[in-house]
């Protein structure tokens, strides 16, 4: 088990926020918060007490694959084209990318592609590393590329409209006007000031529609740089997932060079999201919670890793890791195709936890990625819920998803039966534990835009 404040940031009272009801409710309307998106359909499974499979798109919810062209995993058929997606890195904005045609099921491209994806400012594939080190991309990896945002894209939202109104969809949130953030404490969303500069709406760079928030980490920083923006899964706090359910949670994020290169003094690495513990009538969580699950980077290795729970329980201890020990090798992303993602390939040189010599799933800076988290929560024994799985999907832009992680047989921590905890609220935020403010470094940025939240498996963009 690893040591505890490596894997975890502890949070603080600017942490605290918002509630409502328990889990067992059925998911019935699209909560949709994009101007321009076409809200649609009932969505459709139980939130809770349902099966652990879900479907999506006509397919079933398969371990890899692509999560392409209306088919989610299964067998459909892919419908759209697979476009150049979405991505303004710095130059002229991209046509935004449709959901990859094709079908759905099948392990996608495992090893990764080595293009550089988007374009840079200037029209260069991949653009140069700001501070001169690669970004690590998976596939090999891409140079940094410049942390100018690029115009608006193309598509107006048509996209993301579309995978807003697709079966199973309980909330989308596209984060176009700045008052889209500016709840207080206790409000369904909103936003807390960190050290420095607070999130904001930033209307010059988003993946599409009019605009997305931006977090800065400002020069001589602490851990809570950029500060924090939440959600709750729905507006009225209904919908909750608890024992033998199942939920998919999607967002787009731009990571600035910066923010991927830079090694950050005392940092155990930035966090992406936080997905804890939904409000009820009677409290409002905070993020650090006995269910909490964590996605952040892997410090100064420049891919991303997930833990689980602030408080531990019986089979595990607070911010447990998804990693997993096979012979005397630990993967740091297990599910990834040989040559794998492992503890043994990092802190070598040259470095080997990236394609060919290894096959972790790393960042492209100042590109639109697309990253989904899929859970799978089985029924509660004791203070767990036991045989749980937890997926992690990644896709560059204009690329098809492939697997990140695939972590079954979990025993996700719970919490007490008399508190009722059950996935309802997302934090966004790039917390950095340990991060020194004794350090000057030059500031960093990430984006997040296009953010979804489903019982099915929800397709690329």
């Amino acid at each position: 088990m690893a040591p505890r404040l490596p894997r975890r940031s502890p949070m603080n009272a600017r942490w605290l926020l918002l509630g409502l009801l328990s889990a067992g409710c059925m998911v019935g309307v699209v909560e949709d918060e994009r101007p321009d998106a076409v809200a649609g359909g009932a969505a459709g499974g139980a939130v809770s007490g349902g099966s652990s499979g879900g479907t999506a798109g006509g397919g079933s919810a398969s371990a890899g694959g692509a999560v392409s062209g209306g088919s989610v995993g299964g067998s459909g058929a892919g419908g759209g084209t697979a476009s150049a997606g979405g991505e303004t890195g710095g130059g002229a904005a991209s046509a935004g990318g449709e959901s990859g045609g094709g079908t759905g099921g099948g392990a996608v491209n495992a090893g990764g592609t080595a293009n550089g994806g988007g374009r840079a400012a200037g029209g260069r594939a991949g653009g140069q590393a700001a501070g001169g080190r690669a970004g690590g991309a998976s596939g090999g990896g891409s140079a940094g590329g410049s942390t100018a945002g690029g115009p608006p894209s193309a598509d107006g939202g048509t996209r993301f409209a579309q995978r807003c109104a697709a079966p199973g969809v309980v909330r989308c949130l596209g984060f176009d006007s700045p008052t889209s953030i500016a709840g207080a404490y206790g409000a369904d969303i909103g936003s807390t000031p960190g050290w420095g500069t607070p999130p904001a709406i930033d209307q010059t760079v988003f993946s599409s529609g009019g605009g997305s928030i931006r977090f800065t980490l400002d020069s001589n920083s602490g851990d809570s740089a950029g500060g924090s923006v939440w959600a709750n899964f729905t507006p009225t706090r209904s919908v909750r997932f608890g024992e033998n359910s199942v939920f998919y949670v999607q967002w787009r994020q731009r990571l600035s060079a910066e923010l991927v290169n830079t090694s950050y003094l005392g940092s155990q690495g930035f966090k992406h999201v936080i997905i804890s513990t939904g409000d009820t009538p009677s409290r409002i969580w905070n993020a650090c919670t006995d269910l909490e699950l964590v996605m952040q980077a892997k410090k100064d290795q420049r891919f991303p890793i997930l833990y689980q729970s602030c408080t531990g329980s019986t089979s595990h201890g607070a911010y447990d890791p998804l990693e997993r020990s096979v012979g005397n090798q630990v993967h740091l992303q297990y599910g990834r195709a040989a040559p794998y993602c492992l503890y043994s390939q990092l802190y070598q040189s040259p470095e080997r936890q990236f394609p060919p010599t290894g096959n972790c799933y790393g960042y492209a800076p100042d590109e639109w990625m697309t990253w989904q988290v899929g859970v799978e929560v089985g029924p509660r024994v004791g203070d767990e819920f036991v045989n749980s799985r937890v997926r992690l999907w990644g896709a560059r832009a204009g690329q098809p998803s492939e697997l990140v992680m695939d972590f079954p047989g979990y025993a996700i921590s719970a919490g007490p039966a008399s508190e009722d905890q059950a996935f309802g609220k997302i934090w966004l935020l790039p917390y950095s534990t340990g991060k020194s403010p004794a350090q000057s470094h030059p500031p960093a940025f990430t984006w997040f835009d296009e953010l979804i939240i489903s019982t099915q498996l929800i397709p690329d963009p």
